[in-house]
């Protein structure tokens, strides 16, 4: 498992040890304790891990598990495939997240606001991102 990420003075946070957070004859033992027993005793088993611990896995590479897809202003964001479906699938969300009001023109003319009152919103800030380009 990857160690993540910790925020300042935090680090020593990364190096303990995992401890489950149940009652029971488990509470207080480390995931690996854990483990070790589950697999003495022949049950599947295996870690719960964050987002972080699942990219750093050396199958996620190997299956190409979350390709990396540019994000305009962010650069390559990994993008877990979605069990099932098709090869080819991700393409369709390649686009990414919109912009911060990259759509609040169209929607707010949905909703019968004029251009005038829509370039009122956006010239007093009220609809956040950069103006349309023209």
């Amino acid at each position: 498992m990857s160690q993540g990420v910790a925020g300042p003075g935090c680090g020593h946070l990364l190096a303990a040890p995992r401890r489950v957070r149940s009652g029971g004859p488990i509470a207080g033992r480390t995931v690996a304790e854990c483990l070790d027993v589950l697999g003495e005793a022949e049950a599947l088993c295996n870690p719960v891990d964050a987002p972080v611990d699942r990219l750093a896995d050396e199958h996620a590479p190997a299956t190409d598990a979350a390709p990396r897809l540019e994000r305009s202003g962010v650069g390559p964001v990994p993008v877990p495939r979605i069990p099932g479906l098709p090869d080819g699938a991700l393409a369709n969300r390649a686009s990414g997240a919109p912009a911060i009001g990259e759509h609040s023109a169209e929607i707010l003319s949905e909703f019968g606001y004029d251009t005038a009152a829509i370039a009122a919103l956006r010239e007093c800030g009220a609809l956040g991102g950069p103006p349309p380009e023209a």
